[in-house]
């Protein structure tokens, strides 16, 4: 990795906002569907958590498009310029699987910097459902749990935006963003919490008009 790239980087800005795009294959084999998420980080120390789930048997891709941009899966162009990502993946239990930083599959250069700092990987998976967490390099998670947390050691962008892009890609479905304070977790608690949750904000909306 080179070291002289990292401590050239300036400070960063950050600009608040999230998209996600599911694109689904119908003629496609099973775990066909693609979902590409974008936003920004509020603090260099953030991080944002994604479920997903295979229905079976599969092999996941994770692919972050943050540093050097380039099109996501949903046809969108990235612009280069967001931070170092590093991707961590999780199973339902929390259980860190691994955390990858840089490549290791084949990702594009950066056209200010020339490096490639972009993640690219891919994970063979028992049925399940499983997280995704992208944070800015060097918060890698701690493990071997997701209640561990992240090191939080970063000050800043370090040159670039908070703005970051990846794509999860051969899963059934897919779910994000949460930032809530690790713990152990199983998909199908987080998915009833919120939908309670939105069912108690639109009964105190109706009765308040707050």
């Amino acid at each position: 990795m080179n070291t002289l790239n990292r401590t050239l980087k300036l400070i960063g800005v950050s600009v608040t906002s999230l998209t996600a795009t599911a694109m689904t294959l119908g003629s496609a084999p099973a775990h066909a569907a693609n979902f590409s998420y974008t936003g920004t980080l509020d603090n260099p120390n953030d991080f944002q958590s994604f479920f997903f789930t295979a229905n079976g048997a599969s092999t996941v891709n994770l692919r972050s498009y943050s540093w050097a941009g380039g099109t996501n899966a949903a046809g969108t162009v990235i612009a280069d310029g967001g931070f170092d990502p590093i991707l961590s993946l999780f199973d339902s239990t929390g259980v860190l699987i691994q955390t990858v930083d840089d490549g290791p599959d084949p990702v594009p250069a950066d056209p200010a910097t020339g490096s490639r700092y972009d993640t690219n990987f891919s994970q063979a998976l028992a049925a399940g459902n499983n997280r995704v967490v992208i944070s800015q390099f060097d918060n890698f998670a701690i493990g071997p749990n997701f209640s561990d947390g992240f090191p939080s050691n970063q000050t800043s962008f370090n040159g670039r935006t908070a703005n970051w892009a990846f794509d999860i890609t051969g899963v059934d479905t897919s779910t994000g963003p949460s930032t809530a304070v690790p713990e152990p977790f199983t998909i199908v608690g987080t998915i009833i919490g919120g939908t309670a949750a939105l069912r108690m904000r639109k009964k105190l909306k109706a009765t308040s008009k707050l």
